[in-house]
């Protein structure tokens, strides 16, 4: 591999690390955003995107159940990574309880149980795999960047829709790429 092409694989992680931080939205005023209607259609997004931010913990297992627990890299990355998806999701709480659309406190457990089984028969199967190939970090990091990107733009078509202006600011404080770019560098490094 030539020097360029291994540069581009690289990720600070200590950089990443020392900039991790919660999502803060303490300059808002979420009490505004009840002023500006909500349709049923953002109501229904911002729940589901909830429901993706706050499900990021059965990720997290699912992946430390595997061989991924092995580099210390990846390890790093997915703690900071957990620690900021689950304020993104109380964040989104917050938001939803603010425009008169709270989520229901067993909405987390009620996701979960609906997906049990298929999450447990993935994660088993990841499991498995991981010790019959070395480039298993490969496809299953490019999923988590596939999804990480998704959910970005998913924040960006929000964003661009949405009359109410503090969720449009907080949309566009979300869509930063750190998780999707670890990831696609990461997964490059490792179908290599």
């Amino acid at each position: 591999m030539t020097d360029n092409a291994q540069s581009s694989l690289n990720f600070d992680i200590d950089t990443y690390i020392r900039n991790s931080r919660k999502a803060d939205i303490s300059d808002l005023d979420l009490s505004y955003a009840a002023r500006y209607p909500v349709t049923d259609e953002e109501i229904r997004a911002l729940t589901c995107m909830c429901d993706i931010e706050s499900h990021t913990i059965v990720y997290l297992r699912a992946i430390l159940n595997t061989c991924a627990i092995e580099d210390a890299q990846t390890t790093s990355f997915l703690s900071c990574w957990a620690y900021e998806e689950f304020f993104h999701g109380h964040t989104l709480r917050q938001f939803l309880d603010a425009v008169g659309a709270p989520v229901s406190s067993t909405r987390m457990r009620e996701v979960q149980q609906a997906s049990s089984f298929s999450e447990w028969l993935k994660e088993m199967g990841s499991s498995i795999v991981c010790r019959l190939s070395r480039h298993f970090h490969g496809p299953y990091l490019t999923y988590g960047a596939i999804s990480e990107l998704s959910t970005l733009e998913g924040y960006g078509v929000l964003a661009r829709r949405t009359r109410t202006p503090s969720w449009r600011r907080s949309c566009d404080a979300w869509r930063k790429t750190s998780g999707a770019i670890f990831r696609s560098t990461t997964a490059r490094r490792s179908w290599s």
